[in-house]
C-alpha cells in the first residue's frame, strides 16, 4: 500500500497522455459535471496536487480525497498501474470523510 504523499510523488511523475479515463469515469464526469470541476482541471490536481487524503480500496486502487469548496471533496478512485486508470468520481460532503481521514 501507498501513502498518500507516496501517490503525489507517484502521478507528479506522469504525463497527461499516462491517465487511462475508463468509459465508467466518463460517463459518470458527464452525469456530474455540474458538481465536479471540468476535466483539465481533474487532470492538473491529479498531476500537480498531493490528495489531502488517501484511502486503499483494494491492491493499487484507492480513494483519493482533494478539496472542492469548503464543503465537500472531490473523491476520485483510481487504479495505479504502469498507466493510471481512472475509475470514477464524485462530489462527497466533508463530513462523511471516513475516521481515518480527519
Amino acid at each position: 500500500m501507498m501513502s498518500t504523499e507516496e501517490i503525489f510523488k507517484y502521478l507528479s511523475s506522469k504525463n497527461e497522455s499516462d491517465l487511462i479515463f475508463t468509459k465508467h469515469f466518463i460517463d459518470r464526469y458527464n452525469k456530474r459535471i455540474n458538481e465536479v470541476p471540468n476535466i483539465k482541471v481533474i487532470v492538473s490536481m491529479l498531476l500537480t496536487c498531493s490528495p489531502n487524503f488517501s484511502e486503499p480500496e483494494e491492491e493499487d486502487k484507492y480513494k483519493l480525497y482533494y478539496n472542492l469548496t469548503e464543503e465537500s471533496d472531490l473523491i476520485i478512485i483510481i487504479v495505479l498501474s504502469e498507466d493510471p486508470r481512472l475509475i470514477t468520481l464524485y462530489s462527497q460532503p466533508k463530513y462523511r470523510r471516513s475516521q481515518k481521514c480527519q
